[in-house]
């Protein structure tokens, strides 16, 4: 995660105390986590700690992980209110976390995700560190599935917070998933309701930029207004409703193994293939689909992949829609593939 210091030190005391704190996505995160009371949990992106406090008195210890210390420094004070002794805070990015594979029964996220540099990584590092089996618990917000209204959040989340990066539809958070290794099993969507002044405070910007987003939210589209039950009051904001996912998958417990029977062919147990078509192109096989990808071979440096070209499935399959999440899932699998024999995938 990039982070932007000085609007998390703004912030960190408005996320301890405002709405991440309760709600039924955190009900839904300990139902889902369903401890035992020997599980090891590691919490990322914990914000102000409120996930991990909530797991901690039914578990045996939890790791309480921020990229940002100011955060980290709220969380410690949420836990010594209370009086729950049995965490340990670690300042870390989601990308690179600092454990030995296998070392958690229980991971979880909430309300992190969207702010991650490379989710698909994050998402791979979460499944090495979790024991087979075990558990992650998952929120984050769902993007609208009207493509104007998703644009609207994606533009106010963004100018509010300089560290959003992007919200996901739910097909596309559990494709994520999947290709990580991470199997979904359960799923619930819950409303949330934001009163505007808070919701906006916890972005920690100077006036000038709370401003813009007011005006903005005062000229959404009618969609928008629909989709995020934007309410207005007196010409001001009041309020917005958003919708959150919660998810539990587990790590799978079977390994991924690839072939490659010729020098331009890698072929997955899983049900997928790479095909190197000159220095131009690859050709991604699944199942009777396939579609052919451009990209360049580099000397010495890997392959160049062009993720716009992926826009539809070849014929006879053609009338097959080639949906986001199918994206996400060909660029991963591609990824793994050329790892697989040592090159390297850079993806534009």
């Amino acid at each position: 995660m990039s982070v932007l210091k000085g609007r998390w030190e703004k912030a960190a005391e408005a996320y301890a105390t405002g709405e991440h704190k309760s709600g039924r996505d955190l009900e839904l995160v300990v139902t889902f986590a369903d401890p035992a009371g020997y599980e090891r949990v590691l919490d990322i992106g914990a914000g102000a700690g409120h996930t991990a406090l909530a797991l901690a008195p039914y578990v045996q210890s939890v790791i309480v992980t921020d990229p940002v210390e100011e955060m980290l420094a709220a969380a410690r004070r949420v836990f010594a209110k209370v009086g729950i002794r049995n965490a340990e805070f670690l300042q870390t990015s989601a990308e690179r976390l600092p454990f030995s594979d296998a070392s958690f029964e229980i991971v979880t996220s909430r309300l992190a995700a969207h702010h991650f540099d490379d989710v698909a990584l994050a998402f791979r590092e979460v499944a090495r560190v979790l024991r087979h089996g075990g558990r992650y618990v998952f929120v984050d917000t769902l993007a609208p599935q009207d493509a104007e209204s998703a644009q609207f959040q994606q533009e106010i989340e963004g100018l509010r917070d300089p560290t959003h990066r992007r919200i996901h539809s739910q097909e596309e958070w559990i494709a994520i998933c999947e290709v990580a290794g991470l199997h979904v099993e359960q799923v619930d969507v819950v409303e949330k309701a934001h009163p505007f002044d808070d919701w906006l405070d916890r972005g920690g910007e100077d006036e000038s930029t709370r401003q813009r987003v007011r005006e903005r939210f005062l000229t959404a589209p009618a969609t928008a207004v629909r989709d995020l039950g934007i309410v207005v009051a007196d010409g001001r904001v009041a309020s917005f409703t958003d919708r959150k996912v919660v998810l539990r998958a587990r790590r799978r417990l079977v390994a991924e193994h690839f072939s490659a029977p010729r020098p331009n062919l890698i072929e997955s147990d899983t049900g997928f293939s790479a095909e190197v078509m000159g220095r131009t192109g690859i050709r991604y096989r699944e199942g009777a689909r396939s579609v052919l990808v451009d990209a360049e071979v580099l000397t010495k440096r890997g392959i160049a992949l062009w993720s716009r070209s992926i826009k539809q499935w070849e014929p006879p399959h053609q009338a097959d829609r080639l949906e986001a999440a199918d994206r996400v899932r060909i660029l991963e699998n591609l990824r793994r593939a050329f790892a697989s024999q040592g090159e390297l995938l850079d993806i534009s």
